[in-house]
């Protein structure tokens, strides 16, 4: 027997330190509004079936009224509130469903019609004569439904449930006739226990769907990071040749569908070979990232800047002509020509490119031939002696396509 009593007891320990951590256990601010408007549409769902029982019941309990005070004033006086409150439910509905596209609006909404319910009630527990408490079980239901389908924020719902609680008690205390010690008892702990029980069971729901709502957030940030680790190169953070060609490619769809205008523009490392022979290849990659952070100093946020390879990088300027595209290459290449590139034990080098450049045109019309055109271009750079910049004209490739 003791056993059972101490087991008794755990469990109820258990349920109280859970619902403690549940308490303690608080998302930051910003988490917590991007947690309510993800389960947004689910609450509306349940609070629309809350306010459906909850409207039928109140228009059913009319024939309470009517037993107990027959076809008096008293009577339609409460068929016009029980008739407001059906009224009320329908109008929330419809603004659950159809215009609450917020959390704070929706908790607003939810207040301000638990307020409704919660007055109506105790108003309807004060009309009852003095000897009639039987009433206070549809209350003690109504705090249990309030806790079960008021998805509203916590401190809400047990607001408005404490209120109701505290109304009928107050009611009953005070204004009905003496009640015996049995049957105060009685409607005491049935209201203790909807709203301690009440209360439990929203912060265990609430508990499960905090840790749902985290699982897949992880889940989400873990694809959102394998699909960046997919399109990101590891070494220089800018977009690898995958991703380069695929944003690449938007812009020439772009181009023959709208006549945008953009340009491409091949970047190699000249003798980048001799940094990791000299050097070693570590040396080299810190290289290739000093690189990469200087060119991104010098192009915009909606420039495309990959890394094809090895020492070799493309960029996309959309929107963007031969002369913008040529004014930014002479950038680069004086600011890298300028610029100690720190690489290992306090010593550093200075590397110089060679730019091919070419820009989408009538004899350039798809993405592999402003490519071509462009590496074309970059190799003439290197045959010129290096560290300078070739631009690609279409004038020849037109000539031939008039032919």
């Amino acid at each position: 027997m003791r056993s059972n009593l101490f087991r008794q007891r755990l469990d109820v320990f258990t349920m109280w330190s859970t619902a403690v951590r549940t308490v303690s256990t608080r998302l930051s601010e910003d988490l917590y509004r991007k947690y309510r408007q993800f389960y947004l549409v689910t609450d509306i769902r349940q609070m629309v079936i809350g306010l459906a029982v909850i409207g039928l019941v109140t228009a059913v309990f009319y024939y309470s009224d009517y037993l107990l005070f027959g076809f008096s004033g008293l009577f339609y006086l409460l068929l016009a509130l029980r008739l407001i409150l059906v009224a009320a439910t329908a109008t929330v509905i419809v603004l659950l469903l159809k215009a609450v596209t917020r959390p704070a609006a929706f908790d607003l909404v939810v207040l301000a019609y638990g307020i409704c319910v919660v007055c109506i009630c105790i108003y309807i527990g004060w009309t009852r004569p003095g000897s009639y408490v039987q009433y206070v079980a549809l209350d003690v239901a109504i705090v249990a439904a309030i806790y079960l389908f008021f998805t509203c924020r916590r401190l809400i719902k047990t607001a408005l449930a404490l209120l109701l609680t505290v109304g009928d008690l107050i009611i009953i205390g005070l204004l009905k006739d003496p009640v015996g010690i049995v049957v105060w008892n009685v409607t005491l702990i049935s209201f203790l226990l909807a709203n301690v029980i009440g209360l439990l069971f929203a912060l265990r729901i609430e508990a499960f769907r905090r840790r749902r709502f985290l699982d897949i957030l992880d889940e989400e940030n873990m694809r959102n990071e394998l699909v960046r680790m997919a399109s990101i190169d590891e070494l220089t953070g800018i977009w690898n040749r995958r991703k380069f060609l695929d944003l690449a490619e938007n812009e020439a769809e772009r181009y023959t569908r709208y006549q945008r205008p953009y340009s491409l523009m091949m970047i190699d490392l000249d003798f980048f070979k001799t940094v990791n022979d000299r050097f070693g290849h570590l040396s080299g990659d810190t290289a290739l990232r000093q690189f990469a952070e200087i060119v991104r100093g010098q192009i915009r946020g909606m420039d495309i800047f990959g890394r094809l390879g090895g020492e070799e990088f493309g960029i996309v300027l959309p929107e963007t002509g031969i002369q913008e595209a040529l004014a930014l290459g002479e950038r680069i290449c004086k600011t890298l020509y300028s610029t100690d590139i720190k690489i290992s034990d306090g010593r550093s080098v200075r590397i110089t490119s060679s730019i091919g450049l070419a820009e989408a045109c009538p004899a350039y019309k798809t993405l592999d031939d402003v490519i071509s055109a462009a590496d074309t271009a970059l190799y003439r750079a290197k045959e010129k002696g290096r560290n300078c910049m070739e631009v690609a004209t279409g004038e020849a490739a037109q000539a031939q396509l008039d032919m």
